[in-house]
């Protein structure tokens, strides 16, 4: 099996140590020793074998428990509020997307495996920045809803005969997860770029439009304005 979402985490976690994803990390609210420590604790957890509940259920601690924690975590520095109602129903909209999805792409090969790992992290991603429009909001959504479609799955599964085993954050599930929440945190960069550019852009234009207004000159040649010296010069003479 491809370790897909091992080796996305191993690249993150390479970016923050250089500092290149700390500026987006502190946007979220969460400390950067934190971040680090969380990303460090899910690659180890993920190595440690899998914790096993009964013959048809058990789970991973990086990619179960230390994500739930994470959320939780999230959650709570979020607070009580409106942003905190859309990771709920993030939640509820990744866990439905992903389930529909995971029926269409069965992963039968490892190729099949990345492809669904990929595609369904892809639209979760996509699914939870929809829902939770900031950065912690959608990684709570994609930390939650994973797991919560994954129990969907199961139960559906068990109750309709067909092979059913619960392995809470492991294989095709945790990688999708990671894919989805690595795809939130872009996209939510990606507006917020888009929009600060767009602010920009208008702030600009009002202030050049100002400019012009105020009777000052625009140079094309050198891209910059200037005073009109010879009607100053004009003005001096009437004076």
């Amino acid at each position: 099996m491809v370790p897909i979402g091992l080796i996305l985490l191993g690249i993150v976690l390479i970016l923050l140590a250089f500092g290149v994803l700390k500026r987006m990390f502190d946007r979220m609210g969460v400390s950067y020793i934190f971040t680090i420590a969380a990303i460090a604790l899910v690659i180890i957890g993920v190595l440690v074998p899998v914790i096993p509940i009964t013959a048809m259920f058990s789970l991973s601690v990086g990619g179960f428990i230390i994500p739930v924690i994470a959320a939780v975590v999230l959650a709570v520095t979020i607070g009580w509020n409106q942003e905190l109602l859309r990771a709920f129903v993030g939640v509820l909209a990744v866990a439905a997307v992903s389930l529909g999805l995971f029926y269409l792409m069965p992963a039968e090969t490892t190729g099949m495996h990345v492809a669904a790992a990929i595609c369904v992290g892809l639209v979760a991603g996509g699914a939870a920045y929809l829902a939770g429009n900031t950065s912690r909001a959608s990684v709570t959504a994609a930390l939650l809803g994973i797991p919560l479609a994954q129990i969907l799955f199961f139960t559906i599964n068990y109750y309709t005969g067909r092979y059913a085993y619960l392995g809470l954050g492991e294989g095709l599930f945790f990688n999708t997860m990671v894919v989805a929440v690595i795809t939130s945190v872009v996209l939510v960069e990606l507006v917020r770029s888009v929009k600060a550019r767009s602010v920009m852009h208008d702030a600009r234009r009002d202030s050049t439009a100002a400019r012009f207004e105020s009777g000052e000159r625009f140079d094309f040649e050198h891209n910059e304005f200037y005073e009109n010296q010879k009607e100053n010069l004009d003005n001096d003479l009437d004076k």
